[in-house]
């Protein structure tokens, strides 16, 4: 009896979740407010969205959108109820997000608006690191409107959406872009600090540790889409080819200061030779990207780099208890660095939930 209820009553049974704006507006996590609807084809258009029923789309109700690697389109829908609201911005907070269209009814015709790496910059709504998307404003007579989206990626389906007033939204990424300038240039300076002292003691433990940290900046450049006029807008294809060899690279600098400071040539030649496999399964993954999509690549890659970084410190807490005093103190200088991109992974694969914590955790 509930099954034909729902049946037959499909939208009063699974009414959708309405944002609510007004003139106080600034924005909201729109993650928890998404319906959505897994297209594992990927041929449905937005007229056969339409005539779904009800009960076919799911609530998530998460902090942020994921779905791990996969290669279905996710379609997604939301309201919102409000009399004159202000121009609104749809943010996607991941500028490597392959592409999202947003459909919307104005007047009785369908919009469709694209953004996201795929689309030039050139035709995409707005120039921005972020995918941005300006929600098209209401009509005088209306008070709630229903917005559709259309969502693919190469790449991990991980999709932080914000709703924005654009006033609010153009504040809020000034200070980050500030914050980031401070977090970046903190970076330069260490590596500054460490080229000096390289060229003054000529140890490989110092032109790894600088090579470590510069990959590591270069993959969190592309990962926030910062330099975006600069690079990312120019050599679009960059936001996947640079995280495949800045990880790469990390690697085989985290190999070789590991290898330096640990003496693992003397010590430990079983840990060693495990880890020189990893590298040139990384290796692997650069030229495997010649020839194969980058989303065949990146999780192989991820793989790689989330064992390396298990096996990094535990052999360091092994040297520890072998003798070699710096062993534990070079885990635990590693660790948030190593942890924290562990972390991020496990989101990628969406072993773990989404959250503020693990987008920011190997920052």
């Amino acid at each position: 009896m509930l099954a034909l209820l729902l049946a037959l009553c499909p939208t009063a049974a699974f009414s959708e979740v309405t944002v609510r704006v007004d003139d106080a507006f600034t924005h909201v996590n729109l993650s928890p407010f998404l319906q959505y609807y897994a297209d594992e084809s990927g041929s449905l258009s937005f007229s056969d969205i339409r005539e779904l029923p009800g009960h076919v789309w799911q609530t998530g109700g998460e902090s942020i959108v994921t779905f791990g690697f996969t290669r279905s389109v996710y379609w997604f829908r939301f309201s919102i109820e409000g009399e004159g609201w202000e121009p609104l911005l749809l943010s996607l907070r991941n500028p490597g997000f392959g592409s999202i269209d947003l459909y919307a009814m104005t007047g009785g015709d369908v919009q469709v608006l694209r953004t996201g790496s795929q689309s030039a910059p050139s035709n995409r709504p707005l120039r921005h690191r972020y995918p941005l998307l300006p929600l098209p404003e209401a009509d005088a007579s209306e008070t709630r409107q229903t917005f559709y989206l259309r969502a693919r990626t190469d790449g991990s389906f991980y999709m932080p959406l914000t709703l924005w007033s654009q006033a609010a939204f153009f504040d809020s990424d000034d200070s980050s872009v500030a914050l980031n300038g401070v977090y970046f240039g903190i970076l330069v300076v260490v590596i500054i600090y460490n080229l000096v002292a390289f060229s003054v003691m000529q140890r490989t433990a110092l032109a790894a540790f600088v090579g470590l940290i510069t990959s590591f900046g270069v993959y969190q450049l592309a990962v926030t889409g910062l330099a975006f006029e600069s690079f990312w807008s120019r050599w679009p294809g960059l936001l996947e080819a640079v995280p495949i060899f800045s990880l790469t690279f990390a690697v085989l600098c985290l190999y070789a200061l590991t290898d330096d400071v640990l003496n693992l040539a003397g010590t430990q030649s079983v840990a060693r030779r495990a880890m020189q496999a990893i590298v040139l399964a990384a290796a692997g993954c650069v030229v495997g990207y010649a020839f194969l999509s980058f989303a065949d690549i990146l999780p192989v890659l991820l793989t790689m780099t989330v064992l390396f970084s298990v096996a990094v410190l535990l052999t360091g807490v092994r040297s520890g208890i072998l003798g070699n005093r710096f062993g534990f103190y070079f885990s635990v200088g590693l660790a948030p660095l190593l942890v924290g991109h562990m972390t991020r992974a496990a989101t990628e694969f969406n072993l773990l939930p989404a959250s503020f914590f693990t987008e920011h955790a190997a920052s």
